[in-house]
């Protein structure tokens, strides 16, 4: 699933994997879940703003 919001949700179908993008239709999140519906992990395409906090990009958070 692709998405434009701000945030993707904490929760979603099991095994799934959402996309945030912006207008242009880069991806600059993907979130993926577990078997229960439970994010697992984040793929960040940016440094959220912060390139000293997050120099290498993409970066992950799990």
């Amino acid at each position: 699933m692709k998405t434009t919001d701000n945030k993707i949700p904490i929760t979603n179908k099991p095994n799934s994997v959402v996309e945030r993008i912006d207008t242009d239709g880069n991806i600059i999140q993907r979130r993926y879940y577990d078997s229960n519906g439970r994010a697992v992990k984040d793929i960040d395409y940016t440094n959220h703003g912060n390139p000293n906090q997050h120099p290498k990009v993409p970066h992950e958070h799990t």
